[in-house]
């Protein structure tokens, strides 16, 4: 359960960060011909008019909510595999089989 928690937690961290920082124009940011900017990343989820206020994009929000958390959960699961397939083996932190607490 606490690997879920930290999971969306990280999700919704990394989904503000790509949606509030700034992307270079060639990168992940979409200029249309109206001066509509859109953020966010993999989907857009923030929908900006160039020298006017912005709008959230509810459902794209929450696709990337829901993917980031996917994704923080799998590199979660993954230490904790390998730092339990470590401490079964009896190798330390470093990888020496000499290490025994």
């Amino acid at each position: 359960m606490k690997s879920l928690i930290l999971a969306v937690i990280g999700g919704v961290v990394i989904t503000l960060l790509t949606g509030l920082i700034g992307h270079s124009p060639s990168c992940t940011r979409v200029v249309c011909l109206a001066g509509e900017v859109y953020d966010g990343y993999p989907l857009a989820w923030v929908q900006m008019l160039v020298g006017a206020s912005w709008f959230v994009r509810p459902l794209g929000l929450v696709i990337d909510i829901v993917a980031w958390s996917v994704g923080v959960w799998a590199v979660i699961f993954g230490a904790s595999k390998v730092r339990n397939k470590n401490a079964i083996n009896g190798h330390g932190p470093s990888g020496n089989t000499d290490f025994h607490a």
